[in-house]
């Protein structure tokens, strides 16, 4: 009451004030009413680009699973516009992911700890790969063995095993982990790398229905049509993938164009795809070149050596004989996109491989009267990369 008073009287004050003016022939400024505005908030550009509940988005794989081809930035931000409301686990989890995807790795682990979960164990030890730490390997086998039968405890190992290049041992990894989760896309990568590509094919269907990584499935459709020289398939996928926005796609659409491509540098089969199309031996880190090159030469110890790195990649890997184009170097078929037929494969016993191989040349060439050459029957180990995507490897390599 006492304020109410004071009030009127400040007002009868302020207008006889104003009367008083008035009669001096003075006026009074009118003050214009003030316009009320509204403000628009325009949805963020990545809400535009996800069209899946935060909830959903837990582990670094779900950037493959739900096809996220946003700006890592950009999706930080998303998750970061996301965390009101949060029960304490996913908070830390989701905080943690944002964290990571902006490369800062002390906060996003910070955050991983606080969590006893497998989700939080499993992005923790994605951190773990991509941060190059030593112990990832330990790591991944303790959370085995303290979540005996999570898919992600084996999924991790094989992501571990990707980047040491035991290629084999992956392989292995990620096939225990989708006796898990069932992934149809993942089915495909599998028997890709065992080079069934008719059996893969039998996956696209329902891979596409159950919706995970349909991006990827796409990508991977394309090889299948090149590996069985099916040029309709090809074609066909070649339209699907036109207008997606990941590096993968657009690496094959120039390759299908016979054009090089290297917009991004950190992706490592872009350069084999790249050698292919100038006609040089591609395989992984040039340990074919090494050794055709020491074949050649006759450096037979060293050429044991490299079949032995092979051997750790690859487990037992068998050798292709059948006859050859040119006489002037051997072994120069070891990987294309068209497969070798060969007229006898055979597994070699070691440690003097160089010699076996070369007494087998000697032999095929008395009895057939013509020169033969050999390459290596090496499973599709690029196709690994497909499980963890293109954003794995922009972190890794670079």
């Amino acid at each position: 009451m006492f304020e109410d008073k004071n009030l009127n009287n400040v007002y009868k004050l302020k207008k006889e004030l104003e009367k008083d003016l008035e009669r001096r022939g003075k006026k009074i400024p009118i003050e214009p009413e003030k316009k009320r505005t509204q403000t628009i908030y325009k949805p963020l550009y990545e809400e535009r680009r996800i069209s899946i509940p935060v909830e959903n988005f837990k582990t670094w794989f779900d950037l493959v699973i739900f096809d996220v081809d946003l700006e890592n930035k950009d999706l930080a931000s998303f998750l970061e516009s996301k965390l009101f409301g949060k029960s304490d686990s996913i908070y830390n989890n989701q905080i943690g992911l944002m964290h990571l995807l902006r490369k800062d790795f002390e906060k996003a682990e910070k955050y991983f700890r606080m969590n006893k979960n497998e989700i939080s164990r499993f992005n923790l030890g994605i951190l773990k790969v991509l941060r190059k730490e030593r112990d990832c390997l330990d790591y991944a086998k303790n959370f085995t063995e303290i979540f005996p039968n999570s898919g992600y405890t084996y999924l991790l190992l094989s992501m571990i095993f990707l980047m040491l290049k035991q290629y084999k041992n992956s392989y292995v990894m990620l096939e225990k982990a989708n006796n898990i989760f069932n992934y149809s896309f993942l089915h495909i990568i599998t028997n890709m790398y065992n080079k069934n590509y008719e059996k893969a094919g039998e996956y696209i269907s329902k891979a596409l229905l159950e919706g995970k990584a349909r991006k990827t499935v796409s990508v991977l459709n394309y090889f299948i049509g090149k590996f069985n020289n099916d040029f309709e398939k090809m074609k066909a996928s070649i339209d699907n993938i036109s207008n997606l926005d990941i590096p993968c796609a657009k690496c094959l659409i120039e390759f299908d164009k016979k054009h090089n491509y290297s917009k991004e540098p950190y992706c490592l089969f872009s350069k084999r795809l790249n050698k292919i199309l100038s006609e040089e031996i591609p395989l992984d880190d040039e340990i074919d070149a090494k050794m055709i090159s020491s074949f050649n030469k006759k450096e037979s110890t060293d050429f044991d050596a490299y079949y032995e790195i092979l051997k750790n990649r690859f487990g037992d890997i068998s050798v292709l004989f059948f006859q050859a184009d040119s006489v002037r170097n051997k072994g120069l078929k070891t990987f294309v996109f068209e497969p070798v037929k060969p007229e006898i494969k055979v597994s070699l016993d070691g440690p003097k491989y160089y010699d076996y191989i070369n007494r087998t040349l000697d032999l095929l060439k008395i009895k057939n009267s013509k020169e033969y050459d050999f390459s290596f029957d090496i499973p599709f180990f690029e196709v690994l990369r497909y499980a963890f995507g293109f954003k794995t490897c922009e972190q890794f390599n670079q």
